[in-house]
């Protein structure tokens, strides 16, 4: 029997790659893997014309329909935000200045160069960051450039922390909550062929917005069943019983991952894990660590 950490965990922790950057340089064969920002660009170019809160939704549809995944040897947790654990994470649409200085310090592989420039010229003038620089006056522009405080992070780079309803998602579960935003837009389409004229910009706001949510979990219930089948099959191709049977049950539990309430501690985690990382694939550090999963569980 077993005592302190297992040979699984042991393994696994010998696998982890180092993506901290220190003293301005990452550990050796890490890179910025551009593809969720192609998936990202794309769609954004398809919905020109559209509201902004659903061009978004859509986006993220797009990447989780679209980006590669994987299921590692020995995770019994599944999901990584790249198929590559090598690979790092950048968001152009938010500061894309940050995919210049990438570019410039040799973390952009030669063979997506091209693409990056494209995404350059794209995302040039329509950043979360030049918004906001829009908004400043010269004052709080120097201000922000000339501090190293919070402020000139979350400006400059996105960052923020926002806490997601946890308990919301595991009380009801997806199938319940797409259910509920459908009988809102049930009521808000009576009441915008009946109400009062002045009210009509915000109900349609509001519509806007409940499609946009019903897009996204549509998202989340594609990304999870991607990871199913997956599972599945690779359990048809391993040999080992026991990795088999583990595979198997991963693939069964991610049929109903995040749809349904979790029956069990296992698939809390699992869905807990899954929709910290799908909230990261949208707003790149705006959910920071997984924020107090002791108590989003207990």
């Amino acid at each position: 029997m077993e005592t302190g950490i297992s040979t699984r965990t042991r393994r696994l922790k010998q696998d982890l790659i180092s993506k901290a950057c220190y003293k301005g340089e990452y550990e050796q064969g890490v890179y910025v893997d551009l593809t969720r920002e192609r998936l990202y660009m794309e769609s954004y170019q398809q919905t020109e014309t559209e509201e902004q809160v659903i061009r978004r939704a859509k986006a993220l549809k797009h990447v989780l329909s679209k980006i590669p995944i994987a299921i590692l040897d020995d995770e019994l947790i599944v999901g990584n935000p790249h198929a590559d654990p090598k690979a790092l994470p950048i968001f152009p649409e938010i500061n894309v200045d940050l995919l210049k200085e990438a570019k410039e310090d040799g973390y952009v592989r030669e063979e997506d160069k091209a693409l990056a420039d494209e995404l350059i010229q794209y995302w040039e003038n329509k950043t979360i960051a030049v918004k906001v620089a829009e908004n400043m006056s010269d004052f709080e522009k120097e201000l922000v450039k000339s501090s190293s405080s919070f402020i000139s992070t979350t400006w400059k780079d996105g960052i923020q922390h926002n806490v997601p309803n946890w308990d919301y998602v595991f009380e009801n579960g997806t199938d319940k909550i797409k259910a509920k935003i459908k009988k809102k837009i049930e009521e808000i389409t009576r009441e915008f062929h009946n109400g009062n004229p002045s009210k009509l910009k915000s109900l349609l706001n509001s519509k806007y917005l409940y499609q946009a949510m019903i897009i996204s979990l549509d998202a989340v219930n594609t990304f999870t069943s991607r990871f199913s089948k997956l599972a599945k099959i690779k359990a048809a191709n391993e040999k080992d019983e026991k990795r088999m049977s583990e595979l198997r049950n991963i693939s069964k539990m991610l049929v109903r991952v995040l749809r349904k309430p979790p029956e069990n501690f296992h698939e809390a985690c699992q869905g807990f894990f899954f929709l910290h990382l799908i909230l990261c694939c949208i707003d790149t550090a705006a959910f920071g660590s997984l924020t107090r999963i002791d108590q989003c569980l207990y």
